[in-house]
């Protein structure tokens, strides 16, 4: 897990009409969220690409917020498709798509040439989002810490949406300090924890990592937040080896039946 990612690495606007996908800017300008995602699913293989450029794209949106709110539609589907128990592999490539696109639409908040935020995020928007958030927050509750091992898409959608439309002083901080260990192992967890204002809470969620044995994701956020001192990376990983072996020794050819 790395604490970088693309805020603030926003394409030069004059490279707009030479974008691979010049699809995307008229998807945005239709304001067709259903027909951007369907584009994204095939050209998943150079999502790279896509990244760079979906934030240009939707400058062509006749209201950016709102169409990326618009997208969010079927991240909770009413009819879910479970095979042994598990969300269908076009569910999962439905919430990853959900989380890039308000990823983009924070790109895009951080470009030089907008003058502030609310050019982009009217109030209007904001209660929309806001919405959606309360919609969605009773739904992680089911979700049991260590279910993804650090890697829920939900909540890691859900943070994404109060870090995008700047609506985390509606919520409790404890409350979502204690969602940050549901995504722990996702490389934005850092960067979400900062947009989010819990830079401050990070000791305790380190602490949660280290009691809980997920030391590796705990000295991740202790190099990103400059902890390492309260919590030194080498007994934690010495730990992390130590627990690993056991693990490993108690599973040994002949053991298994």
């Amino acid at each position: 897990m790395t604490a970088e990612s693309n805020l603030g690495e926003i394409i030069d606007p004059s490279e707009n009409g030479n974008l691979e996908y010049p699809q995307l800017v008229e998807l945005c300008e239709q304001m067709d969220s259903e027909g951007l995602h369907k584009f994204i699913s095939d050209n998943r293989k150079n999502l790279a690409v896509l990244k760079e450029e979906i934030p240009l794209a939707l400058k062509a949106a006749a209201n950016p917020a709102q169409f990326v709110l618009n997208s969010l539609e079927d991240f909770y589907p009413k009819e879910v498709s479970n095979v042994d128990g598990k969300i269908d592999s076009t569910l999962l490539g439905v919430r990853r798509t959900c989380i890039m696109i308000m990823e983009c639409l924070s790109i895009l908040l951080m470009s030089t040439d907008l003058l502030s935020v609310s050019d982009v995020i009217s109030e209007d928007v904001k209660d929309q989002a806001k919405a959606i958030a309360e919609e969605w927050k009773p739904k992680l509750d089911s979700l049991d810490v260590d279910a993804n091992n650090g890697n829920s898409l939900e909540a890691h959608a859900f943070l994404q949406l109060l870090a995008t439309f700047g609506i985390a002083s509606d919520f409790d901080e404890e409350e979502l300090s204690r969602l940050i260990p549901m995504v722990s192992r996702r490389r934005q967890a850092a960067e979400l924890c900062r947009f989010l204002g819990l830079s401050e809470k990070m000791p305790g969620v380190i602490e949660v990592l280290v009691n809980s044995g997920r030391q590796i994701d705990a000295v991740n956020l202790a190099f990103a937040f400059d902890l390492t001192e309260q919590f030194s990376p080498v007994p934690l990983l010495k730990s992390y080896l130590k627990e690993a072996r056991k693990v490993s020794s108690s599973v040994k050819p002949g053991n298994a039946e």
